[in-house]
Formats: C-alpha cells, sequence, structure tokens
C-alpha cells in the first residue's frame, strides 16, 4: 500500500456501500495501521485496532484470524 490515505478511502466508500463487505474492514486496518507505522499518531493506531476487530466479528472464523490478533495485540501495547 503505497497510499494509505487513499487505501482507507477507498475501503471507507466500500464499507458505505456494503456494511458487511469484511475485506474492505481489513483494508481499512492495514492502511490505518500503515499510517501509524509512519506518523506514530494514536488516532491512526485506534483507527486500525477498531477496523481490525470489526474485520473479525464479520468473520469470526477466518483463515487469517490468528494474524489479525496477533497485530492488534502489537498495536495494544
Amino acid at each position: 500500500m503505497t497510499n494509505p490515505k487513499a487505501t482507507v478511502s477507498k475501503a471507507l466508500e466500500s464499507i458505505k456501500v456494503d456494511p458487511t463487505y469484511s475485506e474492505a474492514y481489513l483494508i481499512a486496518g492495514f492502511g490505518y495501521k500503515n499510517m501509524y507505522d509512519r506518523t506514530k499518531n494514536q488516532n491512526d493506531k485506534q483507527k486500525a485496532i477498531n477496523f481490525f476487530n470489526q474485520y473479525l466479528t464479520l468473520v469470526p472464523n477466518a483463515s487469517n484470524k490468528d494474524g489479525v490478533k496477533n497485530i492488534i495485540k502489537t498495536l495494544s501495547k
């Protein structure tokens, strides 16, 4: 993701169209995580955590759930 703001913007548009589109939550989470990694903005970190949690709520048995949980755990430190 070279432009995380554009990535987040597109993901949020997708969520507005279909709030059950789980991949958009995952993409938004990674976009906000990338912004946090660059700026250390706590708001971006919290948004990343929220979107990753929403993704896991929509797809509780996702094949990547352990990896997503690890990302949330790392961000929550």
